[in-house]
């Protein structure tokens, strides 16, 4: 008998979390952009925190849907809405300086956000969003925190290409920034190690990791040591593993259950 109970239970807890495909025009970008919405409580008044959930090379909005079956245990559990971000194939979440029609840092900051604002109950405010990803999505998470403090209190990277200034011919970031050779100092200016290292304040919450195989393992060990030089408080963990889907699958948990909590204790 108490084994039906708990199923019971157990599907009671989720069955209010509700999954929204929205499909809003950029303006920016000239073109339809699509997100997956998971709201934890369908039935609740109060507003929610919002976390941006940020995919990889290569994926696109449905990849974290794809590759795990609970988020919307891990949304009910933890409070939060989550967003899954689509970033337009590998445009690395900046607004390319040479691919003048992708622009997607003006996206997810100047229409993503405010449709979301306007479209559910949230909290209008640093202290109610979060943003974290994996790979080009951890670059992406901490990249657009950095460069709008305004806008989100928290950000994660997992496994994140924070420097890829040393991968010259990958992941398509020539045609977002032009040759390497020809453009070392744009390379380097868009990445986050350089923009971690130039900023005048940091107040945005940071949660990093990286696999102890992973080929960013450099740029993120690098990433740490200008943080603790400058003093900037932030949690950096590395973890058994490699560049894979069973690495940050296994991370993502911690960082939401981080980010609701500091979101919670911050409003």
């Amino acid at each position: 008998g108490s084994f039906f109970v708990m199923i019971f239970v157990f599907q009671g807890l989720y069955a209010q979390v509700a999954r929204d495909t929205i499909t809003i025009w950029s303006e920016s970008n000239q073109v339809y952009i699509s997100s997956i919405v998971i709201h934890p409580d369908q039935s609740s008044t109060e507003p929610h925190s919002v976390v941006y959930l940020l995919h990889g090379a290569g994926g696109s909005y449905t990849y974290w849907s794809d590759e795990m079956d609970n988020l919307d245990a891990l949304s009910s559990t933890n409070g939060v809405i989550m967003v899954l971000v689509d970033a337009q194939g590998n445009s690395w979440y900046f607004d390319s300086p040479v691919n003048t029609s992708l622009r997607m840092e003006t996206y997810v900051s100047q229409e993503l956000l405010p449709y979301i604002d306007s479209a559910y109950h949230t909290y209008d405010m640093p202290q109610g969003r979060a943003i974290m990803g994996l790979s080009m999505g951890g670059h992406g998470a901490l990249f657009l925190a950095l460069r709008h403090q305004e806008l989100f209190g928290w950000a994660g990277s997992m496994a994140g290409g924070v420097d890829f200034s040393t991968f010259t011919s990958h992941w398509d970031i020539p045609s977002l920034l032009g040759p390497y050779t020809k453009n070392k100092n744009r390379w380097k200016a868009y990445t986050v190690n350089h923009h971690a290292a130039t900023l005048e304040s940091i107040e945005v919450q940071l949660m990093i990791d990286c696999g102890e195989d992973d080929f960013f393992l450099e740029g993120n060990n690098a990433l740490h040591d200008i943080l603790t030089e400058r003093g900037i408080e932030h949690r950096y963990n590395t973890y058994p593993g490699g560049h894979s889907a069973s690495y940050w699958t296994a991370r993502l948990p911690e960082q939401l259950a981080a980010a609701s909590k500091w979101l919670k204790s911050s409003q």
